[in-house]
């Protein structure tokens, strides 16, 4: 990220990398607004992303540490660096790529090296792994019943039933020092190739690809995210995007060939999942789940006690802090969630605080509902004045109706 400022990322991105890859546990006590202020003015004119990462973990103080370990791959063979086991289990890798080429190697998962097979020690069969030894031992005896053998064959089986056991011991004393963890490529962090010269103020600089749990389980959908916008694609998009490259039929879009990949974050979703389970009570802490399988209960059935406490939260970030007549939180009348009005796409306008009943975007579209829009203030001002009037014929109308039935029957009217 060299020659890039941390603080032309939007603040909204780098809330979402710290909760929602998540480089952060997310605690309902975290003060992320307070955080975030005081990482930036620390690391903010720098562009060593990790060290502000780093020390906004240190600012949330969690009982578990939540360990990360950082990569900076400059050429392909650097990949190979992150294969090596780890001291101790991690949350997630991040991966600085230094280089253009770097993205080319980049995968959706990195699997656990120490259980890939041997290709000397395995063969596969209609998709199914079968051990050499297996078949080589299978053919010797078969070659024995029928007849066919002679001890040149039954020689040469045996040398390579002698190769299959060296191999084998040679795989198991290298794979005992590599990972044994999956790792997920939960988020890309982008940056437009010109912006170099702005050290990233420049309008649209930044972007971030999401892997987004929302819309399906197995994470195949992702969410390209701008300060300003942000849009839904597939796995493979998400994949041929970062790495600039054609991938499984599908090719980079238009709008990525503008961007490179800066840093890449896979997690361990095993153990991010299971610390936040257990660092807490569930009803006292938000987990990974809050933020990517909210739709596995239907909204409408909430109990009141759960609908309390969601609606103390952003359902897109999952954080209750407010910024007043900047940020503040918008609570939809339909799905009884808050919203804050920097998290909605298009953001909510000032406007919208008058507005009863108001709806979020994804209720609106849902229900077919238009996005309300400022009207003109000719227009306001010929609103409030029929209001007013409205108001007073109501009023009239009641008076003149107490004066008619002052003894609680209808007045015969005069003629």
């Amino acid at each position: 990220m060299e020659g890039l400022d941390i603080n032309t990322i939007p603040s909204a991105l780098l809330g979402r990398i710290l909760l929602q890859i998540p480089n952060l546990p997310a605690d309902e006590n975290l003060d992320l607004i307070n955080i975030l202020q005081t990482g930036l003015q620390q690391f903010g004119h720098t562009d060593n992303l990790d060290a502000f990462l780093d020390y906004c973990q240190i600012l949330s103080n969690p009982k578990t540490p939540w360990l990360w370990k950082s990569y900076t791959i400059k050429e392909n063979d650097d990949w190979e660096t992150a294969n090596n086991k780890k001291p101790q289990e991690l949350v997630g890798i991040r991966f600085l790529l230094a280089s253009e080429t770097a993205r080319q190697n980049v995968e959706l998962t990195r699997f656990a090296k120490s259980m890939l097979y041997d290709p000397k020690c395995i063969h596969f069969f209609q998709g199914r792994p079968i051990p050499v030894n297996d078949l080589l031992q299978d053919t010797l005896h078969y070659f024995k019943q029928e007849g066919h053998v002679n001890s040149l064959v039954e020689a040469l089986i045996n040398l390579r039933l002698d190769k299959y056991e060296n191999d084998k011991l040679v795989f198991e004393r290298q794979t005992s020092e590599l990972d044994n963890t999956d790792y997920h490529l939960l988020g890309a962090l982008m940056v437009r190739y010109d912006s170099t010269a702005s050290r990233g103020s420049a309008p649209r600089s930044w972007c971030l690809y999401l892997r987004d749990y929302m819309e399906n389980e197995d994470g195949s959908i992702w969410r390209i995210l701008l300060e300003d916008d942000e849009n839904r694609i597939t796995s493979d998009q998400a994949l041929a995007d970062i790495r600039g490259a054609v991938e499984n039929k599908s090719s980079p879009s238009e709008f990525s060939k503008d961007y490179r990949p800066v840093y890449l974050f896979y997690g361990n979703l095993d153990i991010s999942q299971s610390r936040q389970e257990g660092d807490q009570d569930g009803s006292h802490m938000i987990t990974l789940e809050d933020y990517t399988f909210d739709d596995e209960y239907e909204q409408n059935q909430l109990l009141p006690e759960d609908t309390q406490e969601e609606e103390e939260l952003c359902k897109y970030c999952g954080i209750k802090d407010i910024i007043e007549d900047v940020n503040d939180m918008f609570f939809c009348e339909f799905c009884n969630q808050g919203v804050h009005q920097l998290c909605e796409v298009p953001a909510i306008e000032k406007f919208e605080k008058d507005l009863d009943p108001w709806f979020c975007r994804s209720c609106c579209k849902a229900q077919n509902i238009p996005i309300p829009t400022e009207p003109p203030s000719a227009e306001l001002y010929v609103l409030a004045s029929t209001d007013e009037n409205a108001l007073k014929r109501k009023r009239e109308e009641a008076e003149d109706h107490t004066s008619n039935d002052g003894n609680g029957s209808m007045a015969k009217k005069v003629l």
